[in-house]
């Protein structure tokens, strides 16, 4: 009986996951989270900017405890936001789909993985330079630079890609305060493509 029920219950979860992974709800609302999460890192880290400063200007060259630098985690959240919001756009796509039923493993292969770039054109994506070169940069924070100081490999933290934007040569794991402007804008260009979350009851009265 046990081993029945057992059945019963695995097929049940297969059903739920086959049905979860391509419903553009479930990835909308997944990439919400992490852009609300990443605002409010990025909001905080440019609030600590400004603490840092005042802290420097007030302690007159002495010693002050050390603030944890969260910008980067930032750029991770970022990252991954917009990673789930164009794979969430790619399985809205038939074919997307009908490759993964197939098990095509070159698409798995695509979707499943942290390159912005390439999980944009498999969702027929047409992304500018400058959106590109935004993409590039988040694949470096969500692969290694938004969780560690150093990469797997020591090649991975050449400073060999020059800034579409400043035209200097940086490390890889290089940010500012305005590429949060670029994740966000990239964002709302992009987020209209997915199903807007409905607005919900919280169930509070106000009869009284």
């Amino acid at each position: 009986m046990f081993d029945e029920e057992k059945e019963d219950s695995q097929e049940y979860w297969r059903l739920q996951f086959d049905l979860l992974k391509v419903d553009p709800r479930v990835w909308a609302a997944d990439s919400d989270s992490l852009m609300r999460s990443f605002n409010l890192l990025a909001e905080q880290h440019t609030r600590d900017l400004g603490d840092n400063i005042r802290r420097a200007v007030q302690s007159a060259g002495a010693p002050v405890p050390r603030i944890p630098e969260i910008g980067a985690n930032a750029m991770m959240l970022g990252a991954l936001a917009m990673e789930v919001l164009f794979k969430g756009i790619a399985l809205s796509q038939r074919e997307v789909q009908e490759s993964l039923a197939r098990e095509d493993k070159a698409v798995a292969k695509r979707l499943w993985s942290h390159h912005l770039s390439d999980i944009s054109a498999l969702a027929g994506l047409e992304l500018t330079g400058d959106e590109l070169a935004i993409c590039r940069q988040l694949e470096i924070f969500a692969t290694w630079a938004g969780r560690y100081s150093t990469p797997k490999w020591a090649k991975d933290m050449e400073p060999l890609r020059r800034s579409p934007w400043t035209g200097v040569t940086t490390p890889p794991n290089m940010y500012s305060n305005v590429d949060f402007v670029r994740i966000r804008n990239l964002n709302a260009r992009y987020r209209p493509l997915l199903p807007k979350m409905p607005d919900v009851r919280l169930g509070l009265s106000s009869g009284r």
